[in-house]
């Protein structure tokens, strides 16, 4: 109703954004689950997480981009373990990368397994 009275104000309306929801197999969820954290970038990132996953699909670790992402996913019963202090994806990557290393340093997360793409450090190239 509002992009229609919107769209009726202008002479030209570009649609430049439109959320499409994923149709993930059961493969991929099941890789979801498995994962260390889940990052949420917005409250429609976290209703959207759950109808398509489920709860029973949360990663151990729920990260948030801010205060009102975060109470989204809380208001869903998600504990929120990680929030972003700068509210940015800079941030959230940020706040990401403090928790693994503190989980590393605790000795409750695996190192990341090497990039296969990036070669092996120190190795001889072939001759």
């Amino acid at each position: 109703v509002a992009s229609k009275h919107i769209a009726s104000l202008f002479q030209e309306v570009v649609e430049a954004y439109r959320t499409v929801t994923p149709s993930p197999d059961a493969a991929t969820l099941e890789r979801v689950a498995a994962a260390d954290v889940v990052a949420f970038t917005a409250s429609s990132t976290v209703t959207r997480f759950l109808e398509l996953a489920g709860a029973d699909r949360v990663p151990r670790a729920v990260a948030a981009i801010g205060p009102i992402t975060a109470a989204t996913a809380r208001d869903h019963g998600l504990v929120v373990d990680i929030e972003a202090v700068e509210h940015s994806l800079d941030g959230l990557v940020a706040a990401v990368e403090r928790w693994a290393a503190r989980e590393r340093a605790m000795g409750s997360l695996a190192d990341a397994a090497p990039d296969p793409s990036e070669g092996t450090a120190g190795s001889e190239p072939p001759s």
